[in-house]
């Protein structure tokens, strides 16, 4: 264990920089609406920790339908491009400890 925070150095050593691009974008959009919203509210009210639920409904079957399509073709003895169901968990557990953001599949 290098001490290290889920927010500290290790964010340089970022497995996934697309995901992680996409989730300061989206964050800092919830931000700038729960500012203006609380700019309508009076003072008094507070609003609560912003949740984000990510949806993933039919990735599990369309990764299963690309990988068929690969290995029907065959044309590129290459390493694949199309990520593995190992892959898409570890991406899922990477979102919810490091950004807290929860998937459904």
């Amino acid at each position: 264990n290098s001490g290290m925070t889920p927010n500290s150095k290790r964010s340089a050593y970022d497995e996934y920089p697309k995901l992680t691009a996409w989730v300061k974008e989206t964050k800092a959009l919830l931000m700038l609406q729960k500012h203006q919203k609380k700019l309508k509210l009076a003072s008094t009210e507070c609003l609560e920790e912003t949740r984000i639920v990510l949806i993933l409904n039919g990735v599990e079957a369309e990764l299963r339908r690309l990988w068929n399509r690969q290995s029907r073709e065959r044309r590129e003895s290459g390493p694949s491009i199309i990520a593995t169901e190992d892959e898409l968990y570890d991406a899922i557990t990477y979102l919810l400890i490091e950004h807290r953001i929860e998937c459904e599949l």
